[in-house]
C-alpha cells in the first residue's frame, strides 16, 4: 500500500491520463494508427510519472499486473495499458 501522499499524486496523474485518453478513444476504431501515435506518448508520460511517484520497485510490480488474454476487457487496469 502506498502512503496517502503518493496515492493522491497517483490518482491525480491517472485521472489526467484517462481524461486525455478519452479525447482520442474514438480514433481507435476510425484511425488505429492515429490512435497509437497519440496514445503511446500519453502512456509513456503516464508511466514515467507513475515510476517517479511509486519508485522503481513498486512500479515494476505494477507492470506485472498488465492484463492479457481474455482478462483484458474486464480488467480496469487495461485502460492504462491499451
Amino acid at each position: 500500500m502506498l502512503p496517502a501522499v503518493q496515492q493522491t499524486k497517483l490518482s491525480s496523474t491517472i485521472s489526467e491520463f484517462l481524461g486525455n485518453k478519452k479525447g482520442i478513444t474514438s480514433l481507435a476504431d476510425t484511425d488505429p494508427d492515429g490512435y497509437l501515435s497519440r496514445f503511446n506518448p500519453l502512456q509513456k508520460g503516464l508511466f514515467a510519472k507513475m515510476k517517479g511517484i511509486m519508485g522503481v520497485s513498486t512500479f515494476s510490480k505494477f507492470l506485472s499486473l498488465k492484463p492479457s488474454g481474455s482478462n483484458i476487457l474486464g480488467n480496469p487496469l487495461s485502460h492504462l495499458f491499451f
